[in-house]
């Protein structure tokens, strides 16, 4: 978490002149982008802004091409549609004039300090059921969380998440039954708090949930160098080194448990038994050093970045009981040489033994490795999905392919050539970006449908490259 605030704080001083600016006068306009698949409508005579598409809204460190509504004093309520699945890092970060926002059923994430300082927000609707993961001060000094009357033993609740625990806290607390989410940092400095007990119905725990409790500092608490809270891996040293057997019974385990932002780690082998359900977004994050991974029968769902940059996992197994794997789950998993979907899992597949983890219901390749045969049926070649993966000389994307999405084959840096064929229709921004050994492609149609291919911005390395028309390799 030391690391993301440090990236964070330097990104502002680097956008200062752009933070600087007085937001509170800033005319937004009447409709526009604020996500790669999400938009925005404003009315500027009510002060009412409605959000729809999918997926996404933008962070705050967005780059220019979305609106951004930082200290807006023109907005008054927000709506966001059905289909959005997230609000970005400060998106709403000092609307004064905010009073209320309503969420859909699809919100899934809220990221830090996303409605930070929204001082007038009284009136939040979130639906129970909904979300994954809640930010650390998502909601901090709205008119909301400075409401006493909210609080409830010493204790902030939003719908089915517990937001924050008043630092005298002390003694021993059990979290409300029914509760969903523990948003990062709940806990967190409640020094006298030493025993918490959290119902089976959480499933999420954010980063930094227990830090600076008495119940984290004492090492009575501790199993070897792991901290268990009723039966949730909540944190680990960062000098854990070996084989991890992630004790059975263990239900959640938070995000960032194991995230070093020392950037050393010594973790060479986890094995999560089948009682666990939830794996936390960026769970284990960095571990660049784990070889070998065990992921049993009995996982739900694998958050987002939850084994991002592991780049020395050599094979994955997804068992047949994952039903969600978020955006970007093995993201620059660079030593994969073998990826495996039971054939039992009815949301994923590694169909045709190609090497690959594929979402059935859209039919996009979501992970690839050098050793992957790209099968037919598929539509998209999704973000990231080969991204930085070592040994991967040439590709071959099959009839079908409509779309490659950003950064598909970012860092290949041993990609020679690859082949296209005439069904693409789109490649995204930097999809071959740094592939620096790209220097031919083989194209399945004429010169005059290359041309009509939209081709993002930094795919120079593609661009250049020597091509054949007409051509079946």
């Amino acid at each position: 978490m030391k690391k993301v605030i440090c990236i964070l704080l330097s990104l502002s001083m680097l956008l200062s002149f752009i933070c600087a600016a007085d937001f509170s006068a800033y005319a937004l306009s009447s409709s526009g982008k604020c996500g790669m698949n999400a938009t925005y409508k404003f009315n500027k005579s009510t002060g009412k802004l409605t959000i729809s598409g999918k997926g996404e809204m933008d962070s705050n460190f967005a780059d220019g091409s979305s609106s951004r509504f930082e200290k807006n004093s023109s907005i008054k309520s927000v709506v966001i549609e059905n289909g959005i699945t997230a609000v970005g890092l400060e998106t709403f970060l000092g609307c004064k004039n905010l009073t209320s926002v309503t969420f859909p059923k699809s919100m899934r994430n809220i990221y830090i300090s996303a409605f930070r300082n929204c001082v007038k927000l009284k009136t939040i609707k979130l639906p129970k059921g909904s979300v994954y993961y809640m930010g650390e001060w998502a909601f901090s000094n709205t008119a909301y969380y400075n409401n006493k009357s909210n609080w409830k033993n010493k204790t902030l609740y939003l719908s089915d998440c517990l937001i924050r625990a008043d630092d005298s806290l002390s003694g021993s607390y059990t979290v409300k039954s029914k509760t969903r989410a523990i948003a990062a940092g709940a806990f967190r400095d409640c020094t006298n708090l030493e025993k918490v007990s959290i119902p089976k119905s959480v499933i999420s725990i954010g980063e930094d949930a227990f830090n600076n409790t008495a119940l984290f500092n004492n090492k009575d608490n501790w199993s070897g160098k792991v901290l268990y809270v009723s039966n949730n891996l909540v944190y680990a040293d960062p000098s854990i080194s070996g084989t991890l057997n992630i004790k059975s019974g263990t239900r959640v385990i938070a995000s960032y448990a194991f995230f070093n932002d020392t950037g050393l780690t010594y973790l060479k082998e986890v094995k999560i038994p089948s009682s666990v359900k939830y794996i936390g977004e960026l769970a284990f994050v960095e571990c660049n050093k784990i070889s070998k991974l065990t992921i049993s029968d009995g996982v739900k769902y694998i958050g987002s970045y939850a084994f991002c940059n592991c780049r020395s996992i050599k094979s994955l197994y997804i068992p047949k009981s994952v039903t969600r794997i978020e955006k970007y789950a093995f993201k620059n998993c660079a030593g994969l040489t073998s990826i495996k979907v039971s054939s039992k899992n009815k949301y994923y597949d590694s169909r045709k033994k190609c090497n690959a983890l594929i979402n059935k219901k859209t039919n996009t390749l979501i992970l690839g490795c050098k050793k992957t045969v790209i099968p037919k049926g598929i539509k998209t070649i999704g973000t990231y999905a080969f991204s930085l993966c070592e040994g991967l000389k040439k590709i071959k994307i099959p009839s079908g392919v409509k779309t490659i999405e950003n950064e598909a084959f970012a860092y290949c840096f041993d990609l020679k050539s690859v082949s296209i064929p005439k069904s693409v229709k789109t490649i995204k921004k930097g999809a071959f970006i740094y592939c620096d050994s790209l220097k031919t492609v083989y194209y399945a149609s004429t010169k005059s449908n290359w041309k009509k291919i939209k081709i993002g911005k930094k795919n120079t390395k593609l661009t250049k490259a020597k091509r054949y028309y007409n051509s079946k390799k």
